[in-house]
Formats: C-alpha cells, sequence, structure tokens
C-alpha cells in the first residue's frame, strides 16, 4: 500500500524543480497582475484595450480631412448621370442605378476649397464596382494628401478618361493659367 501511496505523490508533484502546478503566467503589460488568456501573452482586458485603441488609430487615418459634403441636391444629380457604361473600363450599365456614380474632382475637396457645388453634372461620372475602389485610392492623394499632380498621376495610371477631369478642373478654376489664384492667395495691387 505505501507504494501505491507513494507513486500517487509522485504523479501529484511538478516535474520540474521550481515550476507550481496549473498556475497560469501573467499579462506581459506592465503593472497588470491579471492571468493571461489562454495562448496568448496577454489577458483578455489588455488584449481588449489594445485592440480597441489600435482601431482607433487605422480609423483616424484612414478619414479624410474636412466634413463630410452636403447631399443637398444629390440625388437629381445622380439621376441625371446614371444609367450609362462606366468611364473606365466601359462595363455596361443596364439600368440606372446598377453602377456607383463618382465625384471626378472629391466633393470634400471642392467643399474644402470653397470651389462651388460639387454636384454638378461635370464633376460625376459613371464607374463599374470594380473600377471604383481604384478611383477611391486615387482620391486619397488629393483628399489627404492635397498632392494634385500625384492625382492626375494615379487616375492617367488606372486608364481614367483625363479629357473629363480636364473639363472638372476648367470647370471649378483649378490647375492651369487659374493655378494659385484661389481665395488662397491675394493679388497684387497694380500701381
Amino acid at each position: 500500500m505505501a507504494t501505491t501511496l507513494q507513486q500517487k505523490l509522485r504523479r501529484l508533484r511538478p516535474r520540474k524543480l521550481g515550476r507550481k502546478p496549473n498556475r497560469r503566467k501573467r499579462c506581459y503589460t506592465k503593472r497588470c497582475r491579471n492571468p493571461r488568456a489562454w495562448n496568448q501573452s496577454r489577458c483578455y482586458s489588455c488584449l481588449l484595450l489594445r485592440y480597441s485603441s489600435r482601431k482607433e488609430l487605422r480609423k483616424q487615418k484612414r478619414k479624410r480631412p474636412g466634413s463630410a459634403p452636403s447631399r443637398a441636391g444629390w440625388q437629381k444629380a445622380r439621376a441625371a448621370v446614371s444609367g450609362g457604361s462606366c468611364a473606365i473600363c466601359g462595363a455596361p450599365g443596364g439600368k440606372p442605378g446598377t453602377h456607383p456614380i463618382d465625384h471626378i474632382i472629391a466633393a470634400r475637396f471642392i467643399q474644402r476649397h470653397e470651389l462651388g457645388d460639387a454636384n454638378s453634372s461635370e464633376n460625376l461620372v459613371v464607374l463599374c464596382a470594380s473600377c471604383h475602389p481604384k478611383k477611391r485610392k486615387a482620391e486619397d492623394r488629393l483628399c489627404n494628401r492635397t498632392n494634385i499632380v500625384g492625382w492626375l498621376q494615379e487616375l492617367n495610371k488606372i486608364g481614367f478618361p483625363m479629357e473629363k477631369v480636364r473639363k472638372a478642373m476648367e470647370f471649378y478654376s483649378i490647375g492651369g493659367n487659374n493655378a494659385g489664384k484661389s481665395s488662397r492667395s491675394k493679388s497684387k495691387p497694380s500701381s
């Protein structure tokens, strides 16, 4: 009977010295004394806190500067343009509303620089669902960095019709001979 009791005690003892059985390790976050989550380096509360703060930072990076553009008159302008084929790849549109309608020059950019109504028909174009994200990526250059040359290069790279871009830029007096004559620069008085 003694041998069986000794065998049971050996099984209950930890195999290595200094290691306690069934003890969960502590979280790696400083000043946190909670046990770690299963197969993780941090506890559940620290994991949630870390994930939510990262999520907020990513959200702030993605957000475009300026306030959201006004939607007044958007439905009328959209109805006037919809129903055509995609401006980049030429995919047929079919029924009105099957392809997204997008601004050639971003509405936030127009609103921030007070250039006029962003929903004018000269500034709207029909894009298919696969070309719309490419155009949005190019738009980030314009909205986030105000880099008109980089934006034009991106549009040219994806095959956007530059004639429509030129017409929209002329309509809003952006670039060309009118570059720099917006509300930001002052004209010199003639003597």
